[in-house]
């Protein structure tokens, strides 16, 4: 009798504590998704901060870097090459050509010239938002699981001005955080697995075609982990100096072309 109420109790219990994690990680998820809904009220409250009018017409505006890489992805969608006239020389006055081409599909577009820019800043704020779920997932592992440290690595992050800024005025660094965000989680998934992963390298070449000094967080990864994980150490050093090298040669090939 006293066995049989005994396994009832620790049942009653686990089933109790299965409840109260399950809340835990309820309200973490409403915590996290509370945050996010701020940031994206955030982030339009600024874009329409910017944004002034003209003739009884909005318009929306960049950072003037920029509105420079918008004048190229503009004369490259209708046909001139990246050029800063239509007819001028190629000379390559932008420093993020995969973000140049994203904004010259965004040309492509029907939309009002005034609002082009709108889209731009509206794609980076997408950026940013989604960078916010791979925060907290940097940060749960990071601090062992801890709710709390991860919420306010998101709401710090979520709410950083500078980063901000500079994304929501037009300029390549909202995708340069997502990517960089996507590399650090999956460069902790390799160390946790022990793996080596191609994938990761990739990504981080790709953004060295958004912007080529993004081969400095390149390199900080692959040494990183060549110095902790001992058994792929040749791999990571071989794949990632060869990954780089082929996507520096290809952009290097491109402006030679």
């Amino acid at each position: 009798m006293s066995t049989t109420l005994g396994g009832k109790h620790r049942q009653h219990l686990r089933s109790a504590q299965s409840a109260g994690a399950f809340l835990d990680l309820t309200r973490a998820q409403i915590a996290f998704a509370l945050v996010v809904g701020g940031f994206l009220v955030y982030a339009a409250l600024f874009i329409y901060r910017t944004s002034f009018v003209v003739g009884e017409e909005r318009y929306f505006s960049l950072f003037d870097d920029a509105m420079v890489s918008m004048r190229y992805a503009r004369n490259l969608a209708h046909g001139f090459g990246l050029v800063w006239n239509p007819g001028g020389d190629r000379v390559e006055g932008y420093t993020n050509p995969l973000w140049v081409l994203f904004m010259s599909l965004i040309h492509l577009l029907p939309v009002a010239p005034s609002k082009t820019s709108l889209l731009v800043q509206a794609a980076n704020a997408a950026f940013l938002a989604a960078n916010l779920h791979f925060v907290r997932k940097i940060a749960l592992a990071a601090a062992d699981g801890s709710e709390a440290a991860a919420l306010g690595a998101v709401m710090l992050t979520a709410f950083y001005l500078p980063i901000n800024n500079w994304s929501l005025q037009g300029m390549e660094v909202g995708v340069l955080v997502l990517i960089a965000s996507v590399a650090l989680w999956w460069a902790i998934e390799c160390m946790r697995r022990g793996v080596l992963s191609l994938r990761l390298y990739i990504l981080l070449g790709v953004g060295t075609l958004v912007r080529p000094d993004m081969a400095v967080p390149f390199v900080s990864i692959m040494l990183f982990l060549v110095a902790v994980d001992s058994v792929n150490r040749r791999g990571h050093l071989l794949w990632g100096s060869l990954i780089l090298l082929c996507f520096c040669a290809a952009q290097t090939a491109f402006r030679l072309w």
